[in-house]
């Protein structure tokens, strides 16, 4: 019997559920895994064994090894030494099935990483079962995993970011390795760097009424803020603390346009230590005075706020 030491199940775009399982095989037994409908990467951190797949591919996995395994393949696992017991540690990582058609995204506070373009990349590596030896030995994968067990171990509440960045770290060069089936002159490579933009994106636009920092930012993502910052000016054009003001002050629009909340009220609820500070940045960024933009754009339904003095200037 096997059981599972952690699991977490919340994880961002592209990513489906990470795991830690420990098994066991008994002398002269087989193991079945069946088919899933998503994709998934499992590393072997114990275990010796033959696997075979339901279309019947055989390969030796060893510990340190890695299988990269497409949709609807099962797998049965034996132990290299069949007449011995055979212990197996594995940490998997799925990925969730390639959408037919992404719903697109209603308001900011929603936008997903681009996980489809993440799968459509790698999907040419996993259309069926591959074997990369020595995994564990590359790529920093070892501390990687480490940090990934320390976190769902915790299970904190921002948890969900940290551990969907570390994953991605964690698999992404894998598509990368010279293992890659040489199926055109121009291999695909997935976006590991703007993988981790999106999810330090994802994680400002869920909390930017509160506190941030870059390296508070970086956390979230298990880069150093230097990092995250090039980064993100190589893939979104500004610094990390601009798309902070971009979005703060996006939420700021939102509120003005839908509500009668007054300045104070709305700079508390966007991440602004005061009603002076937001007036000032809303100015910077709109040549206007919050009452003036809420003005105009309830002008043509003669909405005219009425506790709205608090921190005007």
């Amino acid at each position: 019997m096997g059981r599972t030491l952690d699991q977490y199940k919340q994880l961002l775009d592209p990513l489906r559920r990470v795991t830690d399982h420990l098994t066991s095989i008994p002398a002269n037994e087989s193991m079945w895994v069946r088919a899933e409908p998503f994709y998934r990467v499992v590393y072997f951190l114990e275990g010796d064994l033959i696997g075979v797949s339901s279309d019947g591919e055989r390969f030796e996995i060893r510990k340190g090894d890695a299988l990269l395994v497409g949709p609807s393949l099962g797998l049965s696992y034996t132990g290299l030494v069949p007449e011995k017991e055979v212990k197996i540690h594995i940490l998997k990582v799925e990925m969730r099935e390639v959408r037919k058609e992404a719903s697109p995204s209603q308001d900011m506070t929603a936008a997903p990483l681009k996980g489809d373009d993440f799968l459509q990349e790698v999907r040419s590596w996993m259309k069926g079962i591959r074997l990369l030896p020595e995994a564990l030995n590359k790529f920093g994968s070892l501390e990687l995993i480490k940090q990934i067990k320390i976190e769902l171990e915790q299970g904190e509440k921002l948890s969900p970011w940290r551990i969907s960045g570390l994953c991605i770290a964690l698999i992404s060069p894998l598509f990368e390795s010279p293992h890659q089936e040489k199926e055109s002159s121009k291999p695909l490579k997935p976006h590991r760097g703007e993988a981790s933009v999106e999810h330090a994106c994802q994680h400002i636009q869920q909390y930017a009424h509160h506190k941030l920092n870059l390296g508070a930012i970086a956390w979230q993502v298990q880069l150093s803020g230097e990092h995250l910052g090039r980064l993100f000016r190589k893939y979104r054009g500004i610094t990390v603390m601009d798309y902070v003001k971009q979005v703060r002050m996006e939420k700021v629009k939102h509120l003005l346009e839908t509500t009668s909340l007054p300045v104070v009220d709305i700079a508390k609820k966007t991440g602004y230590s005061t009603p002076s500070l937001l007036c000032r940045h809303f100015k910077e960024a709109t040549d206007m005075t919050p009452l003036a933009y809420r003005l105009r754009a309830h002008k043509r339904e003669n909405f005219f706020p009425s506790d709205f003095s608090a921190g005007e200037s």
